[in-house]
């Protein structure tokens, strides 16, 4: 009696499960295919952005942003000397926040994400007087060949 008993038991016990099995079956694979739909959408967007990454790297070492220009056979490296803080457009005059030294005749070099251009210092001003040198912490102003923009960095070239 006692085995029949247990046997009668477990056949409960199994017939149960299985029917919450069949209840919950429905349950599980929407649950799954929830899953594999956000594992999916997870690795598009990863790959998405590594292709937007590599796009860039691409196009930064096409451009050369290695801080080393070539001119005339010559190497000519960079250094950044500040960041453009203000551009007066109707004068076009840019403002530069020197964190290093500048003197008149020197070459530089502005880069931003709207302007990449290079051109020699004809003259400078520091709150409207013209000086031939100035030093880092001044906010020098000098008249630039094309537009420039708040936070472009500005470079000297040195041969």
């Amino acid at each position: 009696m006692k085995a029949f008993l247990i046997g009668l038991l477990f056949l409960f016990v199994l017939g149960f499960l299985m029917c919450a099995g069949i209840i919950l079956f429905p349950f599980l694979m929407l649950l799954v295919f929830f899953l594999r739909i956000l594992i999916v959408l997870a690795l598009g967007i990863f790959s998405i952005w590594l292709l937007g990454k590599i796009v860039i790297l691409f196009f930064e070492e096409l451009r050369g942003k290695t801080g080393k220009r070539e001119q005339k056979g010559a190497e000519m490296t960079e250094k950044e000397i500040g960041v453009i803080s203000h551009y007066f457009g109707k004068v076009s005059v840019g403002i530069i926040a020197l964190n290093d030294t500048l003197k008149a005749g020197e070459t530089i070099h502005i880069k931003g994400m709207h302007d990449d251009f290079t051109q020699k210092v004809e003259s400078m001003q520091i709150e409207h007087a013209d000086v031939k040198e100035a030093k880092k912490g001044d906010a020098v102003g000098i008249k630039v060949a094309h537009p420039v923009h708040e936070h472009d960095k500005v470079y000297k070239i040195a041969a």
